[in-house]
């Protein structure tokens, strides 16, 4: 027998995203359309879902890297309701605050994504081109 039935795994899921992911999000994926010359895929980019709740967070920590040298090594998260469609090769644009003011404008790419029983975790990495 269950600890859980499935709908209070429901409740729980709706409650941690009305109260705990208050931030929503753009999520794209890419749609592959051909190669270029180089073997690498070409296509576009689309919305796949737009005002998606989640939580963002960063958590920044020293890091030794030789004889007194350190480095700071800053990690990103995305939180996103457990039944939210999201792979590690998608990407999220807009990032919305609880007070509607954009949070976070730059792309960022989810690298890794862990599903848990009430939410999604990802870990994600801003784009920097150039």
């Amino acid at each position: 027998m269950p600890v859980l039935t499935s709908s209070e795994i429901a409740q729980m899921r709706a409650d941690l995203t009305a109260t705990q992911l208050a931030m929503t999000a753009t999520i794209q994926r890419f749609t592959a359309t051909g190669t270029d010359a180089h073997g690498q895929a070409t296509g576009t980019w689309a919305n796949l879902a737009t005002g998606v709740a989640c939580w963002w967070w960063e958590s920044t920590e020293d890091e030794v890297i030789g004889p007194q040298k350190s480095a700071v090594v800053t990690a990103e998260w995305l939180v996103f309701p457990a039944n939210q469609d999201v792979r590690s090769d998608d990407r999220v644009t807009l990032i919305t605050g609880v007070d509607a003011a954009a949070v976070n404008t730059v792309t960022v790419n989810i690298r890794e994504t862990r599903k848990r029983l009430l939410d999604v975790v990802c870990r994600v990495e801003e784009v920097v081109v150039g």
